[in-house]
């Protein structure tokens, strides 16, 4: 999985929307992958249908939100009158 992704995914809840925009250094970077340039920032439009919880501690939540925040992302609340949910974008 694109580290981006798996850490913005963690910020939305069941049945929420929303954009996850994953800078090149959480994406793929400098790697060639078919159809992806090199350095794009990857765009996900998402529906969280349903959840299932795995447990994880404090830390590993403490530690992948410092992570998102020190690749430049940061949690965007999406407009209430839509529903709930966050877009996860650049700084």
């Amino acid at each position: 999985m694109i580290p981006g992704f798996d850490e913005a995914i963690g910020e939305f809840d069941e049945g929420s929307e929303g954009i996850i925009l994953v800078p090149s250094p959480l994406a793929y970077a400098d790697q060639v992958i078919k159809g992806v340039p090199k350095y794009a920032i990857m765009r996900f439009d998402i529906k969280i249908v349903k959840i299932k919880l795995i447990p994880k501690t404090a830390a590993e939540i403490a530690a992948k939100k410092k992570a998102a925040s020190e690749y430049g992302m940061k949690v965007q609340e999406k407009d209430k009158s839509k529903g709930k949910g966050f877009n996860i974008i650049p700084k």
